[in-house]
């Protein structure tokens, strides 16, 4: 059972990877940058993925385990693949809010600061991008938890 659910879990891993990485290459504040600028933004938003799939990853594990040992496959390879794209969503959306905060922070126009190699305006986005999937990550997946119809726990 533990194979087939480690299976399903690097599945489900590698799936979100090359979602975000595609979805990263579209943005256009990515493609229109400098090759450097856009080996740094693609670095943090792909560093922010792996601290959101992490976090996520518990979780999946947990659903499997849950469903698997009550012989609930479909049940629990669904959730483990909803909540999967929800992260996609959210690190999607999380991208999309460091983008705003660093255009909130700058007053400079990004598109041009960065197609002129300004390799400093690509590290902000990519920490600010790593610090808030840090910090509100754990709380994403504890949401995502209360989603999931677990057993009731006595305390």
């Amino acid at each position: 059972m533990k194979i087939t659910i480690l299976f399903i879990e690097l599945m489900l891993g590698v799936s979100y990877m090359l979602i975000v990485n595609y979805a990263i290459s579209r943005v256009s504040l990515v493609k229109e940058a400098s090759k450097t600028c856009q080996a740094i933004l693609a670095s943090g938003f792909l560093i922010a993925s792996a601290v959101t799939l992490v976090e996520a990853s518990d979780l999946i594990f947990d659903t499997l385990v849950y469903y698997f040992r009550d012989a609930k496959y479909l049940s629990g390879i669904l959730y483990s693949v909803l909540f999967t794209f929800g992260t996609i969503i959210a690190s999607l959306l999380l991208m999309l809010l460091s983008m705003w905060i660093v255009q909130v922070i700058t007053k400079e126009d990004e598109l041009v600061e960065l197609k002129n190699d300004n390799y400093r305006l690509a590290m902000m986005h990519a920490i600010i991008l790593v610090v808030i999937t840090i910090l509100i990550s754990t709380n994403l997946a504890s949401i995502a938890a209360e989603l999931i119809p677990f057993p009731s726990r006595p305390f």
